[in-house]
């Protein structure tokens, strides 16, 4: 006799529930909408072919796909900066790459998953023709852009990545260079193709980018992407940069980058902007290099864009308080009480035409810190004031508040009396210029 006909029926369902495995509700997957993104740029490396149609089709999944681990689906892994081949991508262990027949699978599979199997996330349209190159991207993905080229025997696919594979790459990524991972073979008139990426975002799954034949564009269409894409001649070719200005943008490394960035700073006699260089680390370096590599070739040698290219390669760790000690120090030194006001830092870049006009500010800066209420502040202040030459006469930092506003008000009337009688003599000496030319 079975076991379960000598239970009470109650005790029976219990045990046939207990010998059952936990039922786990599947929960449907519910990321937001992404929409992919076609961009077209000017190609010279492409050859002829008729304009292709795509249809580009974005999905999360639950669980990866059937398809190729993406170093073996590579042909060529590369990079724009040089870096030397290691044999491996820097794409996440576990993409995979979707030929023809995986795709044509995975996408009959898609029509009869569970929303908490796959989520369709997104499409778009986009063409392939010669003379341009076809960007495609899934914003908020860990997706690489897709960039697609026309041959003579189909449509070549390359993944973009950015690197970030050393200590200067780490503290400035957009500077870090792309990896170019193509893809062995083409896709033909009638292929589809696919790329997954994991994510952390989707335990155990990722994102799923499809392309797939679709319907050839407007011959409208195509000539507006070819004139937006067209580059457009300069009016003017700007001057060569100057040799020193070219050791700077292309030195690597502290030992090397300091010195160069030095050479540029010195003839223009910029002893603040200099100093700053000498106590900067590697990082501030670095954001010193992009500030003065975005000026106009016009400002390159010109004193104040150079100097407010190194404050404002610097302003974001300022404004984070992210500076080393020797940094601090030195901004200590060439700023005075400004040290620890980024907004006021600011505020005089934006304002100040010139290093006069900056340091002029700076000054003005300084004596109005000789009223605040902090100490510390004070002695900073006045500190600066005395070695830069202006020093207000009988005040002290520490003395009693009364006893230094007196010192300020005094300094203060005789510095609008001197600016009053270099006025009276500047129209007296107009007034006998005109005399003169009578």
């Amino acid at each position: 006799m079975p076991i379960f006909h000598c239970l009470p029926r109650r005790c029976a369902v219990g045990v046939l529930l207990a010998a059952l495995p936990a039922c786990h509700i599947a929960t449907p997957l519910a990321l937001p909408p992404v929409a992919p993104s076609a961009s077209w740029s000017a190609d010279t490396t492409s050859a002829e072919l008729m304009p292709r149609g795509l249809v580009v089709a974005l999905f999360a999944l639950a669980q990866p796909p059937e398809g190729t681990p993406i170093t073996l689906a590579a042909a060529v892994i590369g990079s724009d900066r040089g870096a030397p081949f290691r044999g491996r991508s820097r794409l996440p262990i576990g993409t995979l790459w979707l030929d023809d027949a995986a795709a044509r699978t995975q996408l009959t599979a898609l029509q009869t998953a569970t929303p908490a199997q796959a989520q369709q996330l997104g499409d778009a349209t986009a063409f392939v023709v010669n003379g341009l190159c076809t960007t495609l991207a899934a914003p908020d993905t860990p997706l690489p852009q897709l960039q697609l080229r026309p041959h003579t025997d189909g449509i070549e696919v390359q993944l973009v990545t950015p690197l970030a594979d050393d200590a200067a790459s780490a503290a400035d990524p957009d500077a870090a260079g792309h990896e170019h991972l193509t893809i062995a073979g083409r896709l033909g008139e009638t292929d589809t193709a696919g790329l997954f990426v994991p994510a952390p975002a989707i335990a155990g799954g990722g994102y799923l980018l499809t392309l797939l034949p679709g319907p050839p564009p407007a011959a409208e269409e195509v000539e507006a992407r070819r004139t937006a894409a067209r580059p457009t001649a300069p009016a003017e070719a700007a001057a060569p940069a100057s040799a020193a200005w070219q050791v700077a943008m292309r030195a690597i490394g502290e030992q090397n980058r300091r010195p160069a960035l030095l050479a540029l700073l010195t003839p223009p006699d910029l002893q603040r902007a200099a100093d700053v260089v000498l106590a900067a680390d590697e990082r501030g370096l670095i954001a010193i290099t992009r500030a003065l590599a975005a000026l106009p070739p016009e400002q390159r040698e010109q004193p104040w864009p150079l100097e407010r290219a190194v404050w404002t390669g610097l302003r974001p760790r300022i404004e984070r308080d992210d500076l080393t000690p020797a940094l601090r120090a030195s901004l200590v030194r060439q700023l005075g009480a400004l040290d620890d006001d980024p907004s006021t830092l600011s505020l005089l870049l934006d304002t100040s035409v010139d290093c006069g006009a900056f340091a002029a500010a700076l000054r003005e800066e300084n004596v109005v810190a000789l009223d605040d209420r902090s100490a510390a502040l004070r002695v900073v202040a006045d500190d600066w004031l005395r070695r830069n030459a202006a020093a207000v006469p009988g005040y002290a930092p520490l003395a009693d508040k009364a006893v230094r506003r007196e010192a300020l008000h005094a300094w203060r009337a005789a510095q609008a009396a001197a600016e009053e009688a270099t006025a009276a003599k500047a129209a007296a000496d107009r007034a006998t210029a005109r005399e003169a030319a009578r």
